[in-house]
């Protein structure tokens, strides 16, 4: 049979082991730890945890953070909604907060003691709570509240096959406190269910080894075997911001991003950001996603107290158009999410577009209530829209899924690619900022013009006077001309662009 992606190779040499009917026939013992039988009947590694943000024992976190995790492959978006969980450990004798739920059953049998017992175990447990954070959990913490954070959960891929899941909690976490952040595993490896799942639904098996916080861990009597499970501290309250981080700048992702056929992959959902489909075929269109960040890059969401919406503008509506709304109300989604997508025009074969994204602060009391100006309130970000109609093209696509032109932009010092020009010992290769690229197609689908060498090869600026009569000879930019009062200045640059 042929060989299945991602594990594919040109001469046939190698592809997935194909045929299985459950988990346990992918591995021959029977223990299907790594692998998994996938619904395409192939065997595929189980997902792994690559990154989070916060990190593990992180301090300092915006109570107005997101949290995200990075996985190394292609991953089923709806399996996300009910099998992440942030966790808030509470002080001693603190309810949860409204909104959120309690986990499990709180055990204090000194409770009913008397008053210098009660005393001798508040301080116990308050000098406990710190040891552990710091020496890790276990049992210790059968004492402890723990309550569950309510939130949304997003998705996005991150180039061709990676995915990053971000959860944004509905409220505002609570200031200078821990919380524990639960990727969910399958407790039973035969099995598929409570679990996050890769795009071919296998579930993720990080086991106690890989997990920054022990599997072990008992939250008041629930444990989640199998799960990749971290810790962070928020930040202390500084005044009455609570916690709650301004905004410092913005972005989108991807910033530069090429469109390069006119077909629509019917197996792709446009309609759903949910969908396990939804932006994850090489087609027609994309989603740009808008973010904002802190001072120290913490990513932010809206909050009561300082919450915002989106203002999308689009440079070139001939080239690419921002869709929202056309298949029912906030489909794919609403004109000020954070999230838009963009369709290539019908008939385009060389264009381009820019996207603006700007912040509309809708709620920033707790900045006024605190006497300073509104942060982040001019905040915005471009991204870059290329249609160009071609199958290979020239540069490459980054592997993050981001393409944009080769650029002009070498640093203006020789080295690089760059020489000197005849005459001008002293030549430099500013940068011009033109840019270039080219489809690499030919009419035989099986040859393909050459890539351009890296680096590109430039000749040094070659310098001439403001005044004819002037000579640059030995000079440098800006440097006055010899025999005359003119200075010196940039007149022309060459590039060699040569094939692989």
């Amino acid at each position: 049979m042929p060989d299945v992606s991602p594990c594919s190779s040109n001469i046939g040499a190698r592809g997935l082991c194909c045929g299985c009917r459950n988990n346990e026939d992918c591995d021959p013992d029977s223990k299907p730890v790594t692998q998994g039988c996938g619904m395409d009947t192939c065997c595929r590694a189980r997902p792994r945890v690559v990154g989070t943000t916060p990190a593990h024992a992180a301090t300092g976190v915006c109570t107005n953070a997101d949290i995200i995790v990075s996985f190394d492959q292609k991953m089923d978006a709806a399996s996300f909604k009910d099998n992440f969980i942030l966790i808030e450990e509470k002080e001693l004798g603190a309810e949860c907060p409204a909104g959120t739920t309690k986990i499990g059953a709180v055990s204090r049998t000194w409770e009913n003691k008397n008053i210098i017992v009660k005393s001798f175990y508040k301080l116990w447990e308050a000098a406990r709570q710190h040891l552990t954070w710091i020496f890790g959990r276990g049992s210790l913490a059968d004492n402890i509240s723990y309550c569950s954070i309510p939130g949304a959960v997003f998705s996005a891929p991150e180039g061709d096959n990676k995915t990053i899941l971000t959860f944004q909690p509905s409220i505002v976490l609570n200031a200078d406190t821990v919380y524990y952040a639960v990727a969910k595993g399958v407790a039973d490896l035969s099995t598929t269910t409570g679990a996050v799942l890769n795009y071919w639904g296998i579930g993720l098996n990080v086991g106690d080894s890989g997990s920054p916080v022990s599997n072990g861990i008992s939250f008041n009597g629930s444990s989640f075997q199998n799960s990749y499970i971290w810790s962070f501290r928020t930040k202390q309250s500084n005044g009455e911001d609570d916690g709650i981080c301004a905004i410092a700048r913005a972005s989108i992702f991807p910033d530069s991003y090429l469109i390069h056929v006119m077909s629509n992959d019917l197996n792709e959902n446009d309609d759903n950001p949910g969908a396990k489909t939804f932006d994850t075929a090489d087609d027609v269109d994309k989603a740009f996603l808008a973010s904002v960040y802190s001072g120290d890059d913490q990513l932010l969401h809206p909050v009561s107290g300082y919450s915002w919406i989106w203002n999308w503008q689009n440079s070139n509506s001939n080239a690419a158009r921002i869709i929202n709304n056309e298949n029912g109300a906030d489909k794919p989604y609403a004109a000020a999410s954070s999230s838009q997508l963009v369709r290539a025009v019908a008939g385009v074969v060389d264009d381009k577009t820019q996207l603006l994204a700007k912040v509309s602060l809708t709620d920033f009391k707790i900045f006024t209530d605190m006497n300073v100006a509104a942060p982040g309130r001019n905040a915005s970000s471009t991204a870059d829209v290329y249609v160009f109609i071609c199958t290979t093209t020239w540069p490459n696509k980054q592997a993050d899924g981001t393409w944009r032109p080769w650029r002009d932009t070498l640093d203006a010092v020789l080295g690089g690619g760059c020489m000197k020009a005849p005459n001008s010992p002293n030549s430099v290769c500013s940068p011009m900022n033109y840019e270039l690229y080219y489809c690499r197609d030919t009419k035989n689908a099986a040859q393909k013009l050459p890539e351009v060498k890296s680096p590109v090869t430039s000749l040094g600026s070659n310098l001439g006077c403001t005044d004819a009569k002037g000579s640059c000879d030995g000079k440098s930019v800006g440097d006055p001309c010899g025999n005359s009062g003119g200075i010196c200045q940039d007149l022309l640059k060459e590039s060699y662009f040569f094939g692989q």
